[in-house]
Formats: structure tokens, C-alpha cells, sequence
């Protein structure tokens, strides 16, 4: 009696962790790198279209894809949906990948989705400070409205930001220090980096930092700052002058799912207005990828303010294990 009893926790224990649902309907099991209440608004908002089963497990990108490399026979997951795009170019290139054209490719624009079809934008965030400007000027600071700025020493212990070695958020960061600085893009990662006192491992951290109270600036995409101080403090968004960039947060199917044509119906819902209006009318609001939604990413970068940088997923993949490596050795630190 006792064994049968251990075999059936045992059971149920595995149907918990895996996400496990009643047999006899067709699942769907995606990884996400977007903020956990929007990751948790697809499964909700698809289900209900479809009546199809969902489960999903949130992890920051370079987790994500670290977890997918990790096992690619395993066929836990289906999709993989968030994150910024040159985290999928990898991905490809390490054939974790399978080439889909969702119903609604001819609405993303060709810089935001692959050439051969294996990922595609979802939705795109811009880069930038969000900082609690009563707690600032307390102290007798300003909001920083520069990487200069954040550079300076004044605010030591003032800065939160995610580590490259888990976030894309952070890689980011890390792209658009290396393309404004150029040579010196070292030396500026460190002097801004110093004055982050300890580096969390989601993008989407820094600002529940500035939240607490442990933090007054946090360096993310400007949607995680507008959705989480609503309810509690308002932040203040800032660009900096110097240039700042965006996430194109993909999407894509994955070489072994075990639901292939489930999975690709979701692909072609994320692909099109009702998929994509879903990241847009969060409690996070983001950009959607389609120019059939008004305030689409390619609207926001026609406008001049802020200076923003091209995203180029390709570069930034090459140039990733390089700078990975580099902060690994910890050579971030003064």
C-alpha cells in the first residue's frame, strides 16, 4: 500500500512540474522571456480562443536559451515567445530552430523578422532609465538623462540593472555601450556598472528594486517602468542623449515540439493583431511589431526623439559570447 501511494505522488508530483494536463486534449507548452503577467496573459488570452490547454515557463532570455541548448530532444516546449531577437539568431544557428511562416508575416516589417522564416517580432521595447525622482532629490540629484551621467560617481550604490550573463535586457545595455563608445566601451561599461551595486539575473528586476527602496534608477525597457509604478510610485522615464536602442522580442518554433501544428497555430496568432494586441493593452504596455496596430515599433522609430540605434540582431550575436566571456571573467569590475 505504502509503495503504490509513493508511486502515485510520485505521479502526480511530475504532472505538477511539467505542466502536466488531462489526457485526450492537444497541449501546448511555450518558454517565455517577456514579463511574467504578460507570459500569463498569452496562455489566458489563447486558451480562451482556442479552449487548448496552455502551459509555460518564464524564464529571462539568456536562461531561456541556455534551457533550450540544454535539451533539445526533450520536447518540453513547443514555442519559445520574448526576448530580444539576436538571442533567436543563435538559436538558429545552433539548430534549436524550425523554419515557420505565420499567417500574419507580411505585416511585420523585413528588419524585424528572419529571412528563412525562423523567428519573427513580436512586440519591442525601448531602452532606458526609470528613476524615482523624489528619492534622487533627496540626495540632491538629478534624473539622469545620459550614459555620461550614469556614469558619474555621485550615484554609487544608486543604479539597478540584470547581468548580460542571464538578461537580454542587460545585452542590451551592453550593444549600445559597445556601439556609442566604440574603443572605450569598456571603460564605460565599467564606470556605469560600478555603480550598480549588485546585478539581478531578469530585466524586468531593476525597477521592482527602485520599487523597494534599494535602488533610484533603474536601467530596463521603459514599459517594465510604467506598468510596475502605477500602482505604487511614479517613475520617471529618461532617455539618453547620447543614443539608446530597442528589444525586437521574438518569437519562434522549436525544432523537436511535440505539437507542431498546435504550435504553429499559435505562432500565426501571435503573429497578428489579436497575439500581438495582447502585449499592447498589459498592465506593461509594449510596442506591437505589426504596422496594422497604431504606435507600432517601425511608427516609434520614425519619430527623431530619442536618438535611437538600429537593432542588428545579426551583429549583436556575433559579438555576444565575446562580451559574455568578457563579464564572466568579471572583468566589469573597477
Amino acid at each position: 500500500m505504502r509503495s503504490r501511494l509513493v508511486v502515485l505522488l510520485t505521479l502526480l508530483l511530475s504532472m505538477v512540474l511539467c505542466g502536466c494536463h488531462p489526457a485526450g486534449k492537444e497541449q501546448l507548452a511555450f518558454i517565455c522571456s517577456n514579463e511574467e503577467s504578460i507570459c500569463k496573459n498569452w496562455r489566458d488570452a489563447y486558451a480562451a480562443a482556442t479552449g487548448k490547454n496552455v502551459s509555460y515557463l518564464r524564464l529571462p532570455t539568456a536562461q531561456a536559451l541556455t534551457r533550450i541548448s540544454s535539451s533539445p530532444k526533450t520536447r518540453e516546449f513547443d514555442v519559445w515567445v520574448g526576448g530580444p531577437a539576436e538571442n533567436y539568431v543563435l538559436a538558429k544557428r545552433r539548430g534549436l530552430l524550425s523554419a515557420y511562416q505565420p499567417a500574419g508575416i507580411s505585416d511585420i516589417p523585413e528588419a524585424m523578422r528572419d529571412g528563412e522564416g525562423y523567428w519573427f517580432g513580436v512586440y519591442g521595447s525601448l531602452l532606458g532609465f526609470c528613476s524615482d525622482q523624489t528619492a534622487l532629490a533627496a540626495r540632491g540629484l538629478p534624473v539622469p538623462r545620459s550614459w555620461a551621467e550614469l556614469a558619474n560617481p555621485q550615484y554609487r550604490t544608486l543604479v539597478a540593472a540584470s547581468s548580460p550573463l542571464t538578461s537580454g535586457t542587460a545585452f542590451t545595455v551592453v550593444r549600445v555601450l559597445d556601439e556609442i563608445y566604440a574603443d572605450q566601451a569598456s571603460t564605460a561599461i565599467r564606470n556605469i556598472y560600478d555603480n550598480v551595486p549588485r546585478l539581478t539575473n531578469s530585466g524586468t528586476a531593476p525597477v521592482k528594486t527602485v520599487l523597494a527602496g534599494e535602488a533610484a534608477i533603474a536601467i530596463t525597457f521603459t514599459p517594465y517602468c510604467a506598468g510596475k509604478s502605477e500602482a505604487t510610485k511614479p517613475l520617471t522615464i529618461s532617455y539618453p542623449q547620447e543614443g539608446t536602442s530597442y528589444e525586437i522580442g521574438s518569437a519562434a518554433l522549436l525544432k523537436n515540439a511535440g505539437r507542431v501544428g498546435e504550435a504553429k497555430r499559435f505562432l500565426d496568432w501571435l503573429s497578428q493583431k489579436a497575439g500581438q494586441g495582447v502585449a499592447v493593452k498589459s498592465a506593461t504596455p509594449q510596442l506591437a511589431i505589426i504596422r496594422s496596430i497604431p504606435g507600432s515599433l517601425a511608427s516609434r522609430l520614425e519619430q527623431d526623439d530619442p536618438y535611437i540605434l538600429p537593432a542588428r540582431p545579426q551583429k549583436s550575436a556575433a559579438d555576444r559570447d565575446r562580451w559574455l566571456t568578457w563579464f564572466a571573467r568579471q572583468e566589469w569590475r573597477q
